[in-house]
């Protein structure tokens, strides 16, 4: 993964660990896209300043990854429940040529709904 995603995604977990300026500044720079000297701009503060949070931020959210490792065990459940979705497609293919089994692949594309859903809640 990207640094710069990964930072993102840090920020989406870990920001209410953030003052309210550093999670602030943060965003801006990470989901707004906004340049160092942007940010500078509608802080009322220096570029070295924007860039000195940005660091400090970066590493108090690096710390906290680093202790409870969430991140990871995102990653790991996402690739899981997609393996999981992708077996479920297959076997849903197979109950439809062999009789069409009607009980049985309403309950397999419910489970797939579910997995979805929880799919694409973790990716948002």
């Amino acid at each position: 993964m990207k640094e710069f995603t990964k930072m993102a995604m840090l920020l989406d977990i870990y920001g209410g660990v953030l003052t309210p300026n550093q999670r602030d500044i943060m965003e801006l720079y990470y989901n707004y896209d906004l340049s160092l000297a942007e940010i500078a701009h509608n802080k009322d503060i220096t570029r070295q300043g924007v860039h000195d949070i940005i660091r400090r931020s970066e590493d108090a959210l690096r710390k906290i990854d680093g202790q409870l490792n969430l991140t990871e065990k995102l990653l790991d459940a996402d690739m899981s429940l997609k393996a999981i979705d992708a077996k479920l497609i297959i076997a849903c293919d197979a109950i439809k040529v062999l009789d069409g089994g009607n009980s049985v692949l309403s309950i397999l594309t419910d489970i797939r709904s579910d997995l979805q859903s929880i799919i694409d809640n973790l990716t948002r």
